[in-house]
């Protein structure tokens, strides 16, 4: 199982604003790329047939998971030990705590005091082994 495209949008325009108030435009490219970078449904099922799978067959289903804050957002398992490694990859590490309060505060400044929600187009691919491999 794993993100496929349209996930994590509510996160990449936050992250893209932070960028741009935190005065790192050079890095602004970044969140693009992070957008880019996630596959479609039909590109996973095509790297499971090119890898020798059979009857493929994909399910996908979007998963949101809600924080009652910036702070609770960061520091929640899913973000802190899983997917902000990965998104703050290309930053200075100078600038990893004024990024993170920045997506902190913006966050709490767009949710007006409602939940803010992260979606995930989670798909499972699963194939056959082809007997010839």
């Amino acid at each position: 199982m794993l993100p496929t495209a349209s996930s994590f949008g509510e996160f990449f325009s936050i992250y893209w604003e932070a960028f741009y108030n935190c005065g790192l435009r050079d890095h602004e490219s970044d969140v693009e790329a992070l957008i880019l970078d996630l596959p479609t449904v039909s590109e996973v099922e095509n790297l499971a047939e090119q890898n020798g799978l059979e009857k493929i067959s994909s399910w996908t289903r979007v998963e949101e998971f809600d924080y009652d804050s910036g702070e609770r957002f960061l520091s929640s398992p899913l973000i802190a030990d899983f997917l902000m490694a990965d998104w703050l990859e290309s930053v200075p590490e100078g600038s990893h705590r004024r990024l993170k309060q920045e997506i902190c505060r913006v966050i709490d400044e767009e949710r007006h005091a409602g939940e803010f929600a992260l979606s995930v187009k989670a798909t499972l691919v699963v194939g056959r082994k082809s007997r010839s491999n």
